[in-house]
C-alpha cells in the first residue's frame, strides 16, 4: 500500500516525500501542473497529474492508497478540495485522510464528519505568529507519518502547537 500527497507545497512537500520514502512507503503525488511532475519524480515519487477535483483522477490515484494527504497553507479551498477528495478517495477503498492546516476550521471539519474516512487532521499553527508557532517541517513530516500509522480508526483533531498534540501522536514535543 501507499500514500498519495494531493498538491503538495515546495515547503512541506519535499520533507514529506524524504519522509515517507525513508521509512518504506511508496509515495504518490497528485500535481495539476506537468512542469512539477519531474521534480516530484526526482525525489522518488510516482506522479499523477491533473485536477484534484476531477473524482476519476483521484480515485485512480488512490488505487491501493492507505492514506491520503492533504496540505492547506491557508483555508480558501480546503472545505471545496476535501468535498471532492474523500468520496473518490473513499471508493478507491482509502482508509486515512491526515489533513494538515494551520487551524482546524468548521468547514473542514463538517466535511470530514460527513464521510466514513479515518481522519487526523494536524493543526500547525501560522507561521509568524508567535503563541501558535508551528512546527518546522521535518517535525510536521514525522507529525504525518505517525499519523499514518496511529492504530485503530481515528477521527481526531491533534494541534501541533501544544505538547498535548505531540503526546496524542507519541512523540516528543
Amino acid at each position: 500500500m501507499s500514500i498519495l500527497i494531493v498538491e503538495p507545497d515546495d515547503s512541506l512537500g519535499p520533507e514529506l516525500v524524504a519522509t515517507l520514502r525513508a521509512e518504506g512507503d511508496e509515495v504518490r503525488v497528485l500535481v495539476g501542473d506537468r512542469s512539477q511532475a519531474e521534480r516530484w519524480k526526482g525525489l522518488g515519487a510516482f506522479v499523477a497529474v491533473g485536477d484534484a477535483l476531477d473524482a476519476d483522477l483521484v480515485e485512480r490515484a488512490c488505487t491501493n492508497v492507505r492514506t491520503l494527504v492533504a496540505a492547506f497553507p491557508g483555508k480558501t479551498r480546503s472545505a471545496s478540495l476535501l468535498q471532492a477528495l474523500l468520496p473518490a478517495a473513499s471508493a478507491a477503498g482509502t482508509g486515512r485522510i491526515v489533513v494538515c492546516a494551520p487551524e482546524a476550521a468548521s468547514e473542514m471539519l463538517q466535511v470530514l464528519n460527513a464521510h466514513s474516512l479515518d481522519y487526523v487532521v494536524l493543526v500547525a499553527g501560522r507561521r509568524g505568529f508567535l503563541p501558535r508557532k508551528g512546527p518546522d517541517m521535518a517535525s510536521l513530516a514525522a507529525a504525518v507519518s505517525a499519523a499514518d500509522d496511529l492504530a485503530g480508526e481515528p477521527r481526531m483533531v491533534v494541534d501541533l502547537t501544544r505538547p498535548e498534540g505531540w503526546a496524542a501522536l507519541k512523540m516528543p514535543a
